[in-house]
């Protein structure tokens, strides 16, 4: 308790230090994240149980794959009207967008399956570009060490905006069906966008200088440290491995399981609230803690040895949906809180440019890549003794990226 109340005290001191503009941003930038996740398990459970339903599990692969072509598409778009439009007005377009689609397409699905792919793909579209809108208002204003105070409290509260949409949609799906759900989510989009039109200018980090390196391009500044950048890519595209074959194996009980499409999406609620729930627990009683206590290199270790701890436990104990439930629920509920943080402070070992160069091609091609690739092999490879060795190779070349990632200094690859 004593650790906890120094880091709340913490925490309200560095919120002190901001400007009345700096902290009205920040809280605008919370309440955002909270609606964003909040309303993302309802639209997330409704489409994926009609296209589970419609199509099957062995399908999701490929909606997968169209998914990573579509998002690839839209974040070109987006990047390119970015120099055009301020960050404001492009997270109310891709809103209006999604209401307009979400709103019409729901109601039409029924009599038309093939609609499913479309309303998949946009659902996995959407929300990166609304939460990549939000990370990146923040993330230009902020240093590593007050990246390590905010990042936790922000995760927490889009955590716990995900916990209750999971109840929520769990609770109300059969009263509502999954029209009335999916529009009441969009009405929370709408005041979301209308939120994020509130924000303004004024740094964040306010007493903080930059040290960008003038006339410098983030793309070319990666080649003095591509050695490092490489591995990191290495260790995010074995992650999103894992998490997808997790995601798969899970996907493909749900379906044995043999419930109605309502059903499913109950279920798939309540499955999405326990992930945001212990998203949310790691958040709030795991991250500030373990990240100034325990080395960099041993959390991304701990990652690694609580996934494949999972999956041996799913190896010894095969039960017909409960344990991949529970890997599913862990290896999302831990990739999006423990090693969301820990892969973001990566990233600070490097300048500005360079930073800006390293996420743009690690978290917006790598990442993507990995996802596209993992479900190309799982449309050829969907046997389960097949999955659980495609997680095992993962995982071990996941242990090995690692050591020769920490052993990688970027400041001796600037003097090269």
């Amino acid at each position: 308790m004593s650790r906890l109340k120094k880091y709340i005290e913490h925490l309200s001191d560095q919120l002190t230090n901001l400007d009345k503009r700096s902290r009205i941003n920040l809280i605008l930038l919370a309440g955002i994240l909270f609606l964003i996740l909040f309303t993302y398990p309802m639209i997330r459970a409704a489409i994926t149980s009609i296209f589970l339903d419609s199509n099957g599990a062995k399908k999701s692969p490929l909606v997968w794959t169209y998914s990573i072509i579509a998002l690839s598409f839209f974040v070109y778009l987006f990047n390119h009207f970015q120099r055009r439009l301020k960050i404001q007005r492009l997270f109310g377009l891709v809103v209006f967008l999604s209401i307009l689609f979400f709103g019409c397409t729901i109601t039409l699905v029924g009599e038309r399956p093939w609609l499913s792919y479309p309303l998949f793909v946009w659902k996995e579209v959407y929300i990166i570009l609304l939460v990549h809108s939000c990370l990146a208002f923040l993330n230009s204003k902020m240093t590593k060490e007050y990246a390590k105070i905010f990042y936790g409290p922000l995760g927490a509260i889009g955590s716990l905006g995900g916990l209750l949409g999971g109840l929520v949609t769990s609770t109300f799906i059969k009263d509502f069906g999954l029209v009335g759900v999916v529009w009441f989510a969009c009405l929370g989009l709408f005041i979301a966008a209308v939120i994020f039109m509130q924000t303004g200018p004024g740094d964040l980090i306010t007493h903080e200088t930059k040290k960008d390196r003038k006339g410098e391009s983030p793309l070319t500044s990666i080649k003095k440290v591509r050695g490092y950048v490489f591995w990191v890519a290495i260790v995010v595209m074995c992650s999103q491995f894992v998490v997808n074959l997790g995601n798969f194996k899970f996907n493909m009980a749900l379906e044995a399981f043999g419930i109605s499409r309502i059903e499913k999406a109950e279920f798939l609620g309540t499955v999405y609230a326990w992930i945001n729930g212990l998203s949310l627990f790691i958040q709030i009683a795991i991250v500030p803690f373990l990240l100034t206590i325990v080395r960099e290199k041993r959390v991304h270790h701990l990652i690694v040895f609580f996934y494949a701890g999972l999956l041996l436990l799913s190896l010894a104990f095969p039960m017909a949906l409960m344990v991949p439930t529970i890997l599913f629920i862990s290896y999302k509920g831990v990739d999006y809180s423990l090693f969301s943080t820990a892969k973001e402070i990566l990233y600070f070992k490097l300048n500005d440019a360079q930073k800006y160069g390293a996420k743009y091609i690690v978290d917006m091609i790598v990442y993507r890549a990995s996802k596209a690739l993992i479900s190309l092999i799982l449309i050829l490879v969907q046997g389960a003794v097949a999955v659980n060795l495609l997680l095992a190779i993962a995982l071990i070349l996941w242990f090995f990226s690692l050591r020769n990632l920490f052993s990688e200094n970027p400041k001796d690859q600037e003097n090269l």
